[in-house]
Protein backbone atom coordinates (compact mmCIF):
# COMPACT_ATOMS: atom_id res chain seq x y z
CA UNK A 1 0.00 0.00 0.00
CA UNK A 2 1.35 3.38 -1.02
CA UNK A 3 1.67 6.01 1.74
CA UNK A 4 2.78 9.62 2.07
CA UNK A 5 6.16 8.26 3.23
CA UNK A 6 6.72 6.83 -0.24
CA UNK A 7 5.99 10.27 -1.69
CA UNK A 8 8.40 11.96 0.71
CA UNK A 9 11.26 9.63 -0.16
CA UNK A 10 10.63 9.97 -3.89
CA UNK A 11 10.43 13.76 -3.64
CA UNK A 12 13.48 14.01 -1.39
CA UNK A 13 11.46 15.48 1.50
CA UNK A 14 13.42 13.58 4.14
CA UNK A 15 14.58 16.26 6.57
CA UNK A 16 13.95 13.69 9.29
CA UNK A 17 17.18 12.08 8.04
CA UNK A 18 20.09 13.58 9.98
CA UNK A 19 23.63 14.00 8.59
CA UNK A 20 25.35 12.74 11.74
CA UNK A 21 24.90 10.43 14.70
CA UNK A 22 22.18 11.46 17.14
CA UNK A 23 24.01 13.09 20.09
CA UNK A 24 21.66 11.44 22.61
CA UNK A 25 22.57 8.04 21.18
CA UNK A 26 26.27 8.81 21.52
CA UNK A 27 25.88 10.14 25.07
CA UNK A 28 23.67 7.45 26.57
CA UNK A 29 23.93 4.26 24.55
CA UNK A 30 27.06 2.68 26.04
CA UNK A 31 25.75 3.14 29.58
CA UNK A 32 22.48 1.49 28.58
CA UNK A 33 24.04 -1.30 26.52
CA UNK A 34 27.55 -2.27 27.67
CA UNK A 35 27.38 -5.58 25.79
CA UNK A 36 29.16 -5.03 22.47
CA UNK A 37 27.85 -8.32 21.05
CA UNK A 38 24.18 -7.44 21.55
CA UNK A 39 21.63 -7.21 18.77
CA UNK A 40 19.64 -3.99 18.50
CA UNK A 41 16.28 -3.40 16.83
CA UNK A 42 15.68 -0.05 15.12
CA UNK A 43 12.09 0.21 13.83
CA UNK A 44 11.24 2.66 11.04
CA UNK A 45 14.97 3.18 10.52
CA UNK A 46 15.11 4.83 7.08
CA UNK A 47 18.77 5.22 6.08
CA UNK A 48 19.78 6.58 9.48
CA UNK A 49 23.48 6.96 10.21
CA UNK A 50 22.66 5.80 13.73
CA UNK A 51 22.67 2.28 12.30
CA UNK A 52 26.37 2.76 11.57
CA UNK A 53 27.04 4.00 15.10
CA UNK A 54 25.40 0.91 16.59
CA UNK A 55 27.40 -1.34 14.29
CA UNK A 56 30.59 0.46 15.32
CA UNK A 57 29.82 -0.55 18.91
CA UNK A 58 29.93 -4.15 17.74
CA UNK A 59 26.19 -4.77 17.55
CA UNK A 60 24.19 -6.71 15.04
CA UNK A 61 21.70 -4.11 13.81
CA UNK A 62 18.18 -5.10 12.81
CA UNK A 63 16.01 -2.45 11.22
CA UNK A 64 12.59 -2.20 9.65
CA UNK A 65 11.59 0.34 7.02
CA UNK A 66 8.46 0.63 4.93
CA UNK A 67 9.97 2.36 1.90
CA UNK A 68 12.36 0.35 -0.27
CA UNK A 69 14.03 3.52 -1.55
CA UNK A 70 15.29 4.32 1.96
CA UNK A 71 16.80 0.87 2.45
CA UNK A 72 18.39 0.87 -1.00
CA UNK A 73 19.94 4.27 -0.24
CA UNK A 74 21.38 3.01 3.06
CA UNK A 75 23.18 0.09 1.45
CA UNK A 76 24.33 2.04 -1.61
CA UNK A 77 25.60 5.05 0.35
CA UNK A 78 27.61 2.77 2.62
CA UNK A 79 29.00 0.64 -0.21
CA UNK A 80 27.25 -2.51 0.97
CA UNK A 81 25.99 -5.27 -1.31
CA UNK A 82 22.94 -6.82 0.36
CA UNK A 83 21.50 -10.26 -0.04
CA UNK A 84 17.70 -9.99 -0.37
CA UNK A 85 15.34 -12.77 0.66
CA UNK A 86 11.59 -12.86 1.15
CA UNK A 87 10.23 -13.46 4.67
CA UNK A 88 6.46 -13.80 4.52
CA UNK A 89 5.21 -10.41 3.27
CA UNK A 90 8.52 -8.59 3.78
CA UNK A 91 11.89 -8.55 2.04
CA UNK A 92 14.96 -8.99 4.23
CA UNK A 93 18.11 -7.11 3.18
CA UNK A 94 21.36 -8.36 4.76
CA UNK A 95 24.99 -7.31 4.56
CA UNK A 96 27.70 -7.65 7.21
CA UNK A 97 26.13 -6.81 10.60
CA UNK A 98 23.06 -5.11 9.08
CA UNK A 99 19.64 -6.68 8.55
CA UNK A 100 16.74 -4.49 7.41
CA UNK A 101 13.21 -5.73 6.81
CA UNK A 102 11.44 -3.84 4.04
CA UNK A 103 7.69 -3.63 4.43
CA UNK A 104 4.94 -3.00 6.93
CA UNK A 105 6.25 -3.05 10.52
CA UNK A 106 2.97 -4.63 11.61
CA UNK A 107 3.53 -7.54 9.21
CA UNK A 108 6.78 -8.73 10.79
CA UNK A 109 6.29 -12.37 11.83
CA UNK A 110 5.94 -12.95 15.59
CA UNK A 111 9.22 -13.58 17.44
CA UNK A 112 11.17 -12.91 14.23
CA UNK A 113 13.41 -10.17 15.66
CA UNK A 114 16.06 -11.69 17.92
CA UNK A 115 17.26 -8.50 19.60
CA UNK A 116 17.99 -7.61 23.21
CA UNK A 117 17.94 -3.84 22.78
CA UNK A 118 15.68 -1.24 21.19
CA UNK A 119 16.65 2.10 19.71
CA UNK A 120 13.72 4.35 18.79
CA UNK A 121 14.53 7.87 17.67
CA UNK A 122 12.02 8.30 14.88
CA UNK A 123 9.41 5.53 15.08
CA UNK A 124 7.04 6.42 17.91
CA UNK A 125 6.97 10.12 16.99
CA UNK A 126 6.22 9.25 13.35
CA UNK A 127 2.95 7.57 14.29
CA UNK A 128 -0.39 9.25 15.06
CA UNK A 129 -1.82 8.71 18.53
CA UNK A 130 -4.42 6.16 17.47
CA UNK A 131 -1.84 3.55 16.46
CA UNK A 132 0.98 4.17 18.93
CA UNK A 133 -0.36 1.61 21.40
CA UNK A 134 -0.48 -0.95 18.59
CA UNK A 135 3.13 -0.10 17.72
CA UNK A 136 4.30 -0.76 21.29
CA UNK A 137 2.28 -3.96 21.63
CA UNK A 138 3.84 -5.21 18.41
CA UNK A 139 7.35 -4.63 19.78
CA UNK A 140 7.01 -7.34 22.41
CA UNK A 141 5.29 -9.60 19.91
CA UNK A 142 7.97 -9.49 17.21
CA UNK A 143 10.96 -8.99 19.54
CA UNK A 144 10.10 -10.91 22.74
CA UNK A 145 13.71 -10.91 24.01
CA UNK A 146 14.01 -7.13 24.35
CA UNK A 147 15.43 -6.25 27.75
CA UNK A 148 16.23 -2.53 27.44
CA UNK A 149 16.00 0.39 25.08
CA UNK A 150 16.66 4.04 24.38
CA UNK A 151 13.61 6.07 23.34
CA UNK A 152 13.72 9.65 22.04
CA UNK A 153 10.48 11.61 21.77
CA UNK A 154 9.34 15.16 21.08
CA UNK A 155 6.93 17.37 23.00
CA UNK A 156 5.21 20.50 21.69
CA UNK A 157 1.78 22.08 21.43
CA UNK A 158 0.09 19.73 18.95
CA UNK A 159 -2.51 22.42 18.23
CA UNK A 160 0.24 24.51 16.58
CA UNK A 161 1.45 21.77 14.24
CA UNK A 162 -0.26 18.66 12.89
CA UNK A 163 2.83 16.44 12.59
CA UNK A 164 4.60 14.24 11.86
CA UNK A 165 6.69 14.28 13.90
CA UNK A 166 4.02 14.04 16.57
CA UNK A 167 4.14 15.22 20.15
CA UNK A 168 4.25 12.33 22.64
CA UNK A 169 3.92 13.60 26.22
CA UNK A 170 5.64 11.91 29.15
CA UNK A 171 2.33 10.62 30.53
CA UNK A 172 1.69 8.74 27.29
CA UNK A 173 5.19 7.24 27.26
CA UNK A 174 4.61 5.83 30.75
CA UNK A 175 1.18 4.58 29.73
CA UNK A 176 2.48 2.90 26.58
CA UNK A 177 5.59 1.25 27.98
CA UNK A 178 4.91 1.05 31.72
CA UNK A 179 3.32 -2.41 31.75
CA UNK A 180 6.41 -4.10 30.30
CA UNK A 181 9.25 -1.69 31.09
CA UNK A 182 10.54 0.53 33.84
CA UNK A 183 10.70 3.97 32.22
CA UNK A 184 13.27 6.56 33.33
CA UNK A 185 13.57 10.02 31.84
CA UNK A 186 17.25 10.74 31.21
CA UNK A 187 17.14 14.22 29.71
CA UNK A 188 14.99 16.88 28.10
CA UNK A 189 16.00 20.00 26.24
CA UNK A 190 14.59 22.56 23.85
CA UNK A 191 15.84 21.96 20.32
CA UNK A 192 16.07 24.28 17.31
CA UNK A 193 16.18 21.31 14.93
CA UNK A 194 12.56 21.44 13.80
CA UNK A 195 10.39 21.59 10.67
CA UNK A 196 10.18 24.96 8.85
CA UNK A 197 6.53 25.44 9.84
CA UNK A 198 7.50 25.19 13.51
CA UNK A 199 10.28 27.72 13.03
CA UNK A 200 8.00 30.12 11.19
CA UNK A 201 5.35 29.92 13.93
CA UNK A 202 7.86 29.92 16.79
CA UNK A 203 6.71 26.55 18.17
CA UNK A 204 8.84 25.39 21.10
CA UNK A 205 10.05 21.84 20.49
CA UNK A 206 11.37 19.76 23.39
CA UNK A 207 13.38 16.58 22.85
CA UNK A 208 13.05 13.99 25.62
CA UNK A 209 15.27 10.93 26.18
CA UNK A 210 14.08 7.84 28.05
CA UNK A 211 15.71 4.64 29.23
CA UNK A 212 13.53 1.52 29.08
CA UNK A 213 14.35 -1.55 31.18
CA UNK A 214 12.30 -4.73 30.99
CA UNK A 215 10.56 -5.57 34.23
CA UNK A 216 11.35 -8.83 35.99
Amino acid sequence: MRTHWHDRWEQGRIKFHKPDFNPNLVEYWTTLCPNSEASTFVPLCGKSLDLLYLAQQGHNVIGCELVELGIKAFFEENQLSPQITQIDELNRWQALSFTIYQGDYFKIPAANINAEYLYDRAALIALPKDIRAQYVANLTKVAPNLKAGLLITLEYDQAQYDGPPFSVPQSEVFELFGAEFDVVELARHVTTDKPPVMRENDVELVEVVYKLERKG
